[in-house]
């Protein structure tokens, strides 16, 4: 049951609406105060994160992700000290530090005036708060013209919510207790999301290199990571099945020659999901669509990123609802006679390819994948009709496994939403839980 004050009144501030009768409004400079502490010798790097965590670098850091930094200005940050990003405010970056260290001059470090009035973690719910409904980003932006920095000058003046020190520290009790539950059950929805996936691609993987028949007579395929193969099937190199084509780089479009109506131009985001996004797409004039006639599409054409962060994202076009053509950062491979073009698509994605592309990133600035490495990738070739099996089987699997991923990604966005609604009605009074029982810590 959701308890309710018995009085609420008008905040007059527009991300509250009503607050309970006895609660006070306040602005945070006469809350907390800004520091600004020179670093000790053997701090660490401290960083906000877009989730409110505040920690050591070392404790979120990616494996294989090295940091490059120039510590000028950088600030001592305690344990227990409020960090807002200024610059990432908007998108939550606000928090308690959970650890001693230092962090850059883009944070706003503050620590309370009085105890005894504020309570740092519920300022920090209310910051976030804030956050998520986009008032500290209109607020930005409404002060200087599109920047989204969140200053101190700027935070110091805002009235937040006050109601007394010991219902604060009910409300961060109780949202870190519901949290901490949504929380786990997110993290459990991304597990099984993330075991669909490896099942995805290890179905796929396995039919375009083994086939579909398990008692088929294998031989041994020369190549390392595939291993054996079945006996009747070829093995050849990619430019023998596919012509491989891309946009010339001195023929790069800008942003300001898009047309609102014209000839289709795909970026990579459009490839990404299973069908290729024709949607939300820009368009282009008619003159630069026909100056690169290779790579004007046609159905069946596999499109393949190879530049750039989403390097190895393959689709193909199994439907062409226009004329259309893709920028530079795709690759268009136009398969021949001998390869079914939904096989082809499948094989390109296996774990083997994939593998190969992450192996022949060039390191040099955006990762790149040349046309002659394109060219030269071990093609595995079934009979055709074979090749249309697999396809058609894989397409089955696919839907159905698509449709699983899909009804997880709906819940993990439900309970996202469910864990805000419940940050927002508590932080600002639209629920009781004066009652809720603080857990002994």
């Amino acid at each position: 049951m959701i308890n309710r004050y018995p009085i609420y009144i008008n905040s007059e501030l527009p991300w509250v609406g009503n607050l309970p009768s006895h609660w006070k409004v306040k602005k945070i400079k006469f809350l907390v105060k800004r520091l600004n502490k020179s670093p000790e010798p053997n701090d660490e790097i401290i960083t906000a994160f877009r989730d409110g965590q505040v920690t050591l670098r070392k404790n979120r850091r990616q494996d294989g992700f090295t940091f490059s930094l120039k510590e000028i200005g950088y600030q001592h940050i305690s344990k227990g000290n409020l960090v807002v990003h200024q610059m990432d405010a908007f998108a939550g970056a606000i928090g308690i530090s959970d650890s001693e260290g230092k962090g850059s001059p883009v944070y706003t470090v503050c620590e309370a005036i009085n105890d005894r009035e504020i309570y740092l973690p519920y300022l920090a719910y209310t910051l976030r708060v804030m956050s998520n409904s986009g008032y500290v980003e209109s607020l930005a932006k409404g002060i200087r013209e599109r920047s989204t920095d969140f200053r101190w000058s700027d935070m110091g003046n805002l009235f937040v919510l006050l109601p007394s020190l010991q219902e604060q520290k009910f409300i961060v009790g109780y949202v870190e207790d519901k949290v901490q539950s949504i929380n786990q059950l997110i993290k459990n929805l991304e597990k099984s999301l993330r075991l669909f996936e490896e099942k995805r691609q290890s179905l796929i993987t396995e039919a375009v290199t083994k086939g579909l028949n398990p008692n088929v007579k294998m031989k041994d395929s020369d190549v390392e990571w595939i291993g054996e193969i079945p006996e009747h099937w070829e093995k050849t190199r990619l430019d023998f099945v596919a012509r491989v084509k891309a946009r010339l780089g001195w023929k790069g479009l800008k942003a300001e020659e898009y047309v609102d109506e014209g000839y289709i131009f795909l970026s990579t985001p459009n490839i990404k999901g299973r069908y290729i996004d024709f949607g939300n797409v820009n368009y282009i004039t008619e003159e630069r669509y026909l100056e690169s006639p290779e790579i004007m599409l046609e159905k069946g054409d596999i499109l393949l990123a190879k530049d750039g962060s989403t390097l190895g994202t393959t689709n193909v076009v199994r439907e062409l609802p226009a004329k259309a053509t893709v920028n530079s950062s795709i690759a268009v491979l136009r398969p021949k006679e001998i390869i079914d073009s939904i096989y082809f698509y499948y094989y390109l994605s296996s774990t083997y390819i994939q593998d190969i592309i992450n192996q022949i990133k060039d390191g040099m600035g955006v990762p790149h994948l040349f046309q002659a490495d394109i060219k030269k990738f071990t093609i595995i070739l079934p009979p055709l009709s074979e090749q249309r099996e697999i396809a058609n089987y894989i397409d089955g699997q696919e839907e159905r496994l698509d449709s699983l991923i899909k009804t997880i990604q709906v819940q993990i966005e439900q309970l996202k939403e469910y864990r805000q609604s419940l940050i927002y009605e508590a932080v600002t009074g639209k629920i009781d839980v004066r009652n809720f029982e603080l857990a002994e810590k």
